[in-house]
């Protein structure tokens, strides 16, 4: 191995897509809005759907916003990362069911 960076061959579909094939070669030629383009996984937050599970049922904790604490925030976009969140209890968690 030479220790160069390349593009796997799956990747040049997403080159052609962003119009961006003729750097297929040498992935260092991409510009920083390209490597943002290029890496983007377009998930979107909200849609997480993860719930937090404890061993207790506390009806205040079945509806919180999470993500209010003043390092959670996107730097490049300059907006808070809080979202709406709850918790269930353990015995109702698919995934507790599962472990």
């Amino acid at each position: 191995k030479t220790g160069k960076r390349a593009f796997e061959p799956s990747m040049h579909a997403r080159l052609a897509k962003l119009g961006l094939l003729h750097k297929k070669d040498d992935p260092e030629s991409l510009t920083e809005e390209e490597r943002e383009r290029f890496c983007v996984l377009g998930i979107d937050p909200t849609t997480i759907s993860w719930r937090r599970v404890v061993d207790c049922n506390d009806k205040y904790l079945r509806k919180i916003e999470i993500g209010k604490s003043p390092s959670e925030f996107a730097k490049k976009k300059g907006v808070q990362l809080s979202r709406e969140a709850s918790f269930a209890i353990t015995v109702s968690s698919e995934i507790m069911a599962i472990l």
